[in-house]
């Protein structure tokens, strides 16, 4: 196992979204996405990147390449007719065939769900593991799958 820093990206209202501008147009509102998580992720030599279904999940070797990928990402998308969110989190995983695997991708992906387009929410460990350049909103304790969790949000703008 390796501790890698997980980032999480999702389209919020991605079913309406593809119900409101039909197949083509939200397939060409994908594309876009994946391609700035894609350049993004390459610009902080990301470890992995999975492209899935309307989101992404990629793995960065330290904390601060994924955090800055995130706010890169979320300025990307300022402008965009749809929002974004985003979730990151630092823990422990498995490396095989490419791909990351364990619990802390999936405690990632829960963060992720938990928030709001334009916003980037980060683990407890995500903040203590993470430079001073980063600045975090205050700690607020939730409950995700498998019990509490402390997050803060990434003050990006």
């Amino acid at each position: 196992m390796e501790q890698v820093a997980i980032l999480v990206t999702d389209v919020v209202g991605s079913t309406e979204l593809a119900r409101a501008v039909g197949d083509s147009r939200f397939f060409d509102l994908m594309a876009r996405h994946h391609a700035v998580v894609r350049y993004e992720a390459e610009r902080g030599h990301a470890l992995s990147i999975k492209p899935q279904g309307d989101g992404c999940f990629v793995v960065f070797a330290s904390p601060d390449a994924a955090l800055i990928a995130a706010q890169a990402i979320q300025c990307g998308f300022a402008d965009w007719p749809v929002a974004t969110r985003a979730g990151v989190h630092v823990g422990p995983a498995i490396a095989a065939d490419g791909d990351y695997y364990g619990l802390a991708l999936n405690l990632a992906a829960h963060i992720g769900e938990r928030a709001t387009g334009g916003q980037v929410l980060v683990s407890e460990a995500t903040v203590a593991a993470a430079t001073a350049r980063f600045r975090f909103g205050p700690p607020h304790d939730v409950f995700l799958r498998g019990g509490p969790v402390r997050l803060h949000d990434l003050l990006w703008r």
